[in-house]
């Protein structure tokens, strides 16, 4: 509805298992899905013909082979930060735990509650 029908032309799906075909679903001609994270488990093997229909693509990188040198850590997370700090990308953060709370925040994340980013603090200072 969103596209009027053409699709849209990135996908990042951090969901896995419960999510992969309706993102396959959801891209226009010639988009790319990057899968990234299994939260609801693995993405199945995907048949190649899937693809053919709208000339789409999959992916699924793994971090270290993008930041495998200690400069590319910095410049990566250098240009992360400064598009947080610019306002250019919103970080949505669903929910905070104490470290003393850690097994509750696991347990939170496993059932599939989160709807943004979960995090620990490491003292009582906000």
């Amino acid at each position: 509805e969103v596209t009027g029908g053409a699709g849209v032309k990135c996908v990042v799906d951090g969901i896995g298992a419960n999510t992969w075909e309706l993102s396959l679903a959801s891209l226009g001609r010639r988009g790319i899905c990057i899968f990234f994270g299994n939260a609801s488990g693995p993405v199945p093997p995907v048949n190649p013909l899937k693809l053919i229909g709208k000339s789409n693509f999959i992916t699924r990188p793994k971090l270290l082979d993008y930041t495998s040198t200690r400069e590319e850590l910095l410049a990566r997370s250098g240009e992360v930060f400064g598009w947080v700090a610019d306002g250019k990308m919103n970080v949505s953060i669903d929910k905070v735990f104490s470290l003393d709370e850690c097994s509750e925040g696991h347990q939170y994340l496993e059932a599939g509650k989160s709807t943004g980013k979960v995090l620990y603090r490491c003292s009582d200072e906000e």
